[in-house]
């Protein structure tokens, strides 16, 4: 849960549901954004696309009956689709085959296939004219006044919708292409400025002449002041003119809705062989040469793209959306024929700078590949660590059967810095879905891989859910300074632990003092507003635990899919940044809390007895909350994991 400081609401004159509006985008595209508040991996376009190839092999009745309850999840009652049912004739027949096949015991995706397939292909073509475009404009209607006499259920329900189109907005565009760099940058057209931002005006002001060399701080300096500068988008508005939200809004719209074009890329290539001519030529849409560049002598990086000793130039055209995204295509495709030049010229050196200038009009720009997986900041370093390791390697000397444990559990980190440090988004997937296995896999062979992972770190990744939460919220309150009162005694909520914190949401007097306090941030005010009825009972914090664990099962089988896509089919991926973003969290957080329980319980063996004991933990949770027969609901073991 992040609140942008820099948004003077007052000074912008803009109402609630636009500011709603706002916080929502900044939250869903932040780089520290926690997950459920994240721009989502699936949509109404992309999910039909994602059923419709579960009818390939290997895919199997199970498989698409998971995507099938995902689609109707996420296509059930969309305002923007039902605002233009007339676009989308063919939507109550595909929702009713859907429903149909997953209803059916066996073989419900065989009844009426001809008609479930027709269906979806019209209303996955329909939505791919006609969603984006209608997201804008039924946002556009929504955002521009507050109605008046609306209650506190209309205001959440407004709220509701305008965050999940603003997610499908934010989704759509960047399955379209848009990277979350950029996506990011969009938001920022909406703060006035006192300057233009555009990078390439702010370079002119370095002297042209200088004949210092320019070095990697400087460089950094340079792609840091770049980075939120997108080659299709120049600077905002100067804030003398009067703020106008809609200008800025329509901006926006004509900024994403945009159709692809060209774009010319320049990398520097490094660790080319003395002769580096039999590296040069023209290798498709990429050209690598030895000739210099020749740029506008105002450029502030020219002396990083000027000739130096085994360096080269590859430059690329490429068709997109986003300047950052093509220069991320280009750069996978430099990397396919340096590859090749590694193996033929054996020069196991050569390889292509993260950073590239893009041309944009008459300059350039020095920008670096998108590379951003939005996750929480990492949690201050403890002596839990230490203490890890000490157990491990007393493990491994207790028990010489247990080295393997060990070496798997090492190399699970190896995976995850790996996959940290890899440029490509498939690599890291690949890297991290690796790390994964070795944890929960043990010495076992056969079987569906997937699913082993998908049973082990459900239950860990669950418990995890209300204390991730907690812990936003905490913060989030803690910026705007609120206080409550614990056991008699005022206290500040960012001194409260998660249990303390659970335990005032829980409280309706004391809920409502810090829902009044925090109304002026709505988004804010929606997310506590909805997570204070969710945990009222134990009932609905069971129904809540239940649905999360429930869709992380269905992204651990997306993510699977995926890694097979990309390993065994080498298909390029679009939505792998989002995916990453996932699967970097769950292996983050499996690693954390595998740290806690090994230094909680010096007894334990191994992964294996780990993931048993969390499933165990899960099941009495959940037993606890929801008592079968005449058994009293309770939270106490809830409570207990929190901290």
């Amino acid at each position: 849960m992040r609140i942008d400081q820099q948004l003077n609401v007052a000074s912008l004159a803009i109402n609630s549901r636009q500011h709603f509006f706002l916080s929502a985008w900044f939250n869903l595209v932040h780089q520290h954004s926690l997950d459920a508040y994240r721009v989502r991996v699936m949509n109404p376009v992309n999910i039909l696309r994602e059923l419709s190839r579960m009818f390939d092999p290997p895919a199997n009745d199970n498989d698409r009956k998971v995507v099938a309850l995902e689609a109707l999840e996420i296509l059930h009652t969309h305002p923007v689709i039902v605002s233009n049912a007339s676009k989308h004739l063919g939507m109550p027949d595909a929702i009713a085959f859907i429903k149909e096949a997953v209803e059916t015991k066996e073989g419900g995706f065989k009844k009426n296939m001809l008609l479930l397939r027709s269906f979806m292909r019209e209303v996955e073509s329909a939505l791919h004219d006609h969603f984006l475009a209608d997201c804008f404009t039924w946002m556009e209607a929504t955002l521009q006044s507050v109605p008046d006499g609306e209650n506190q259920e209309q205001r959440e329900q407004s709220y509701a919708n305008i965050e999940r189109v603003c997610r499908d907005i934010v989704s759509v565009a960047h399955d379209l292409g848009f990277s979350l760099e950029s996506l990011f940058h969009l938001y920022r057209l909406f703060l006035p400025k006192e300057q233009p931002a555009a990078g390439a005006q702010r370079a002119k002001s370095a002297s042209p002449d200088s004949s210092a060399s320019i070095g990697n701080n400087q460089l950094a300096a340079a792609a840091a002041m770049a980075a939120t500068e997108d080659a299709d988008m120049t600077a905002t508005a100067p804030s003398a003119e009067p703020y106008d939200f809609a200008k800025r809004f329509e901006r926006l719209r004509s900024e994403i809705l945009a159709a692809p074009k060209e774009h010319q890329v320049i990398f520097t290539v490094s660790g080319a062989p003395k002769s580096s001519e039999v590296c040069c030529g023209n290798f498709g849409a990429v050209v690598i040469s030895q000739n210099v560049p020749v740029f506008p002598p105002s450029i502030f990086f020219k002396t990083f793209f000027s000739e130096a000793p085994r360096r080269l130039f590859a430059s690329a055209t490429v068709k997109s959306r986003d300047g950052r995204s093509a220069g991320l295509q280009a750069y996978g495709n430099i990397g396919q024929i340096l590859d090749l030049m590694r193996f033929e010229y054996d020069t196991p050196d050569i390889k292509a700078d993260t950073r590239f200038l893009l041309k944009d009009g008459g300059g350039y720009r020095l920008l670096t590949l998108p590379q951003l997986v939005p996750n929480p900041e990492a949690d201050p370093p403890t002596k839990t660590l230490e203490e890890f390791t000490a157990h491990l390697i007393d493990l491994a000397a207790r028990d010489s059967s247990q080295t393997e444990t060990r070496d798997r559990i090492f190399s699970a980190f190896r995976l995850y810095r790996q996959g940290t440090g890899a440029n490509m988004f498939d690599n890291k997937l690949v890297n991290w879905w690796t790390g994964l296995e070795y944890l929960t896999s043990g010495g076992k062979t056969g079987g569906d891989i997937g699913e082993t992972v998908k049973n082990a770190l459900a239950p860990t990744l669950a418990l995890t859910y209300l204390p991730k939460h907690l812990t936003a919220f905490r913060s989030a309150l803690a910026m705007l300074n609120i206080e409550a009162e614990v056991e008699g005694v005022k206290l500040k909520i960012k001194q409260c632990s998660n249990a303390q914190l659970y335990a005032l949401l829980k409280d309706p007097h004391q809920s409502a003092v810090i829902l009044d306090s925090c109304e002026s941030q709505p988004y804010l005010w929606k997310h506590l507003t909805a997570f204070t009825k969710e945990i009222k009972t134990p009932a609905n914090t069971a129904k809540l635990i239940t649905t999360h664990d429930r869709r992380i099962r269905w992204q651990i089988e997306r993510i699977y899919r995926t890694r097979c896509d990309i390993v065994h089919a080498g298909r390029q991926v679009i939505t792998a940044s989002l995916l990453c973003s996932n699967l970097e969290f769950y292996l983050r957080m499996t690693l954390k809390s595998m740290l806690r329980g090994f230094s909680t319980v010096a007894t334990l063996m191994g992964p294996a007895e780990f993931f048993e004991r969390q499933r165990h933990q899960f099941n009495q949770v959940l037993q606890q909350l929801q008592p079968e027969k005449n058994g009293t609901p309770d939270d106490t073991l809830l409570i207990a994991s929190l901290d």
